[in-house]
């Protein structure tokens, strides 16, 4: 069931002739939202860059946060950001005290007007989930530092809930559960960040401590990843059984192919995977066993058809299922039919289809998860890294790995079946 898968301080850059900027040919732009993931030294940048005044020290820190996110993201990254009072006035658990409309957007607007950030397009009107927002791109300027000084990844909430609708963070109340929760999250993420987790992937163009780029064949910009980013957290979605995943992980954002290539404390990894695991916690839950491949139908390409059942298992409605798979099977009557061809195979399980059981599996998969990581980073002091459901851990630990996630696959649909 399982698979194997620089420098000190410089001189004060002189700004430029202001002239018109463009982008480089072939090269397109991609909106990043703005992470408010780093500290930095607000004189030691001022020093390198000439940053403008602030009107409080803790603008001074949220616009030296800026900086350093745009100077990492790279060159010609459009940053997304947004200018709605609704967006920072989400609990302060989530994005700390220094984070609120009058430093964000009063930080953006000094370093427009100093044209450290150029090419701004401002949303004034965005509100909280209309997907329109206020963006801009670094200026050439910012990426002469080499080396960013005094800067400091911010640790944050590890314990997330969203509203199921919106999908905005809110606030909840704190229980035994939540404090037990973030308590194995924190002890997870101390193991973590004192190991040393490298990659030496051939597609790497570029590596620092902060930040590495790879390579990349398309025109989408350059990909990159920030190795300070070791702190993983929770994201719940409507209430503490829907979803539960762990997220912030850098390598989590690393290519599967280049995976292959990362080290823990100088050791080659192996990553492990469970086969078809939604498809099994389904049938568990209907107290049913899966016995053969669920993705594989007579007539049908296996990976649409494993496209089209995720989509079935998390769309909330069967119109909604339909058009999502249209956009993949070429058409709504292609589309019937394969709705149609995979409910004739799955019919032990078919009324769950097109109901939103999705975050309800995605939590049981995270429960799998934590207990995964709880034997293997708590109890027996093996960095073990998640990346939703598979785990990376030093070859040495393979075969203890692949009996901790059989032993937490059958301890949770134990349960399921029980239940049914």
């Amino acid at each position: 069931m399982l698979n194997t898968i620089s420098g000190s301080v410089a001189t004060r850059l002189e700004r430029p002739e202001a002239r018109p900027f463009r982008l480089p040919e072939g090269v397109s732009r991609r909106d990043r939202p703005l992470g408010f993931h780093w500290s930095a030294d607000y004189n030691a940048l001022n020093e390198l860059i000439g940053l403008p005044p602030c009107s409080s020290k803790k603008m001074e820190r949220v616009m030296a946060s800026i900086v350093v996110d745009v100077i990492l993201a790279g060159p010609f990254e459009r940053t997304s950001y947004s200018r709605s009072h609704d967006f920072y006035s989400i609990p302060v658990r989530y994005r700390g005290t220094d984070y609120g409309y009058a430093t964000v957007v009063g930080a953006v607007d000094r370093l427009v007007a100093a044209e450290l950030l150029i090419e701004h397009r401002k949303s004034e009107s965005s509100s909280v989930g209309s997907g329109w927002q206020s963006s801009f791109i670094g200026s050439p300027n910012l990426y002469r530092i080499r080396e960013i000084p005094s800067v400091a990844r911010r640790r944050g909430e590890v314990i997330k809930m969203k509203d199921a609708k919106t999908g905005c963070l809110v606030d909840y109340r704190e229980t035994r559960r939540t404090s037990a929760d973030r308590k194995v999250t924190k002890g997870i993420n101390a193991r973590i960040r004192n190991a040393k987790i490298t990659l030496d992937a051939p597609t790497i163009s570029e590596q620092s401590p902060h930040v590495i780029r790879f390579k990349t064949d398309d025109n989408h910009g350059v990909h990159a990843v920030y190795p300070k980013l070791t702190d993983i957290y929770r994201v719940y979605s409507g209430g503490w059984h829907r979803g539960g995943r762990y997220y912030g992980g850098w390598w989590q954002n690393v290519r599967q192919a280049d995976r292959k290539h990362l080290f823990i404390d100088g050791e080659p990894t192996v990553e492990e995977d469970y086969a078809q695991l939604h498809p099994r916690l389904l049938y568990a839950h209907a107290g049913e066993v899966l016995i053969d491949d669920a993705y594989t139908i007579d007539g049908w390409d296996r990976k649409l058809c494993k496209r089209a059942f995720n989509i079935l298992l998390n769309a909330s409605n069967f119109h909604q299922a339909k058009a999502s798979i249209a956009t993949h099977a070429g058409d709504e009557m292609t589309s019937l039919r394969l709705i149609e061809a995979i409910k004739r195979k799955h019919f032990r399980v078919r009324k769950f289809f097109h109901s939103g059981i999705g975050l309800y599996l995605q939590n049981l998969d995270s429960e799998m998860a934590k207990i995964v990581l709880t034997e293997m980073t708590l109890r027996h002091g093996i960095t073990t890294l998640p990346v939703h459901d598979s785990f990376i851990v030093p070859v040495s630990a393979r075969d203890r790995l692949v009996g901790v996630m059989e032993e937490a696959f059958q301890r949770v649909t134990k349960v399921q079946r029980q239940a049914a």
